[in-house]
């Protein structure tokens, strides 16, 4: 027996290509030690929209068995619909769909009998689905939710449809691991307080809140002259935030580095001194993780699945969606009080290290397959 994992593609950067090469990895383990409850599999295989016809795991980035080899379509749905409907035939034990919209495409072809686990995020839902979508979600036996409150909102919009359950992340400890070749990277000064924000910069989507932390810079020079503001990411929405900067006169402290490879922003993340993303509609942010994990305070806005994340006055601070003035403040007390800053730089490590860990994950994820159509009592979430 097998289980089918259905992907968009690992060509994807960011929070969803990160938990989907995570997802696949405890699939593969799983399958490979051939035990285990709920439903029993041996082999996984794994078909993704986009990407080459094959190709081996590790080449996609995944840590799983050698011989786990992706199976792309290029991009072509109706040779996706074709290569799993052939492998629904020969014994499927279980589905797991990375994005809701495949799920018409298991509704299409996959038996009802045949487990569907199938995962939710935040704007693919929240910004409403086609009567389509929001008919195949009922093929699911359950939907994962990042967080309770992803899971608090997509059931008011989604009544119906199949019973909702939440999977907290993780990510891969950095510091476990031997610190790599240092990257280059352009350091804006010896003697900078560096504040980084990594994350898309789309102007169709202006809710990461760069724009609020550079709408901050103004009063965080008048007291710190030193701070600079790193922002790591690429996007159609970087003119607009370069010319926010220049408008606020602050342009000299903004550093847009656009895209990072993997060495360069483990430099950047060992380099600063907070993290900020105070992102409004967040189905959760694994950006939050990895900054706990290289033990820095993190500043977030108190909305969407961030107070599930950070613990306000303990590992960083909440502060009001789009208030530049009260994030300011919080960031000023960061930077005038170092230790403070490193207090709760040391408590968030703890959290991520205690909550949060690839390992943490593997073994949350493991109880929702195993315990597929029974939902969580309250607090679980963690305790799995």
């Amino acid at each position: 027996m097998h289980a089918l994992y259905l992907g968009l593609g690992f060509e994807f950067t960011g929070g969803i290509g990160t938990l989907a090469r995570a997802v696949v990895g405890i699939l593969a383990r799983r399958a490979a030690a051939g035990g285990g409850g709920g439903p029993a599999f041996d082999r996984l295989e794994v078909v993704t929209l986009h990407g080459p016809p094959l190709r081996p795991a590790a080449q996609a980035g995944i840590d799983a068995p050698q011989e786990l080899l992706i199976r792309g379509c290029g991009g072509d749905r109706l040779r996706m619909a074709r290569m799993v409907a052939t492998r629904m035939r020969g014994g499927c034990a279980l589905i797991v769909c990375e994005h809701v919209n495949l799920m018409p495409l298991v509704a299409a072809t996959a038996r009802r009998t045949i487990p569907c686990l199938c995962w939710i995020y935040s704007l693919e839902v929240w910004h409403g689905l086609s009567r389509l979508r929001r008919l195949a979600l009922r093929r699911a036996d359950c939907l994962l939710a990042l967080a309770q409150a992803s899971r608090r909102r997509t059931e008011a919009m989604l009544a119906g449809t199949a019973p909702i359950a939440v999977c907290y992340p993780g990510v891969a400890d950095p510091l476990a691991r031997p610190a790599a070749e240092p990257a280059a990277i352009k350091i804006p000064g010896p003697a900078a307080k560096i504040i980084l924000t990594v994350g898309r910069l789309v102007r169709a989507e202006p809710y990461k809140g760069q724009a609020e932390l550079i709408g901050a810079m103004p009063a965080l020079l008048g007291r710190c002259p030193q701070v600079r503001l790193v922002v790591v990411g690429e996007g159609d929405g970087r003119p607009a935030l370069m010319e926010l900067a220049l408008r606020l006169g602050v342009a000299h402290a903004v550093w847009f580095t656009g895209w990072q490879s993997a060495a360069q922003l483990d430099q950047w993340y060992r380099r600063a001194a907070i993290f900020a993303m105070p992102a409004r509609l967040e189905g959760f942010g694994l950006v939050y993780l990895e900054a706990m994990a290289y033990g820095l305070p993190v500043v977030a806005a108190d909305c969407d699945a961030s107070p599930e994340i950070v613990e306000d006055g303990a590992s960083g601070y909440l502060v009001p969606p789009g208030d530049s003035a009260a994030l300011a403040e919080r960031l000023l007390a960061l930077l005038d009080e170092p230790e403070l800053a490193a207090a709760m730089g040391r408590a968030g490590r703890a959290r991520f290290l205690r909550d949060f860990t690839l390992e943490a994950f593997a073994r949350r994820f493991t109880t929702r397959v195993e315990g597929i159509g029974r939902l969580p009592q309250t607090g679980e979430e963690l305790r799995a």
